[in-house]
């Protein structure tokens, strides 16, 4: 009777050691993938900042502009 759940034990021993092992491969896969995903986001927000840099750069372009034509039309007295 020994013998017999020594070996039952050690079959379960076993089978949770395989079942540990394929977790332990799957969350390797997993740790991969979201690393994987980690860079794809941090390009996205990246390309997403140079854009908001460029609109912004734009934007004060246009102020400088705006500011500059005021002045030229009160100098000409173009404006009311």
């Amino acid at each position: 009777m020994n013998d017999n759940t020594d070996n039952l034990v050690l079959e379960h021993l076993k089978v949770i050691q395989t079942k540990i092992g394929n977790l332990s491969t799957d969350m390797q896969d997993i740790k991969m993938r979201l690393s994987e995903v980690g860079r794809g986001l941090s390009m996205v927000l990246s390309s997403l900042s140079d854009g908001y840099g460029s609109q912004v750069r734009q934007q004060s372009k246009i102020d400088q502009l705006s500011e500059r034509i005021q002045r030229i039309e009160t100098r000409l007295e173009l404006v009311d």
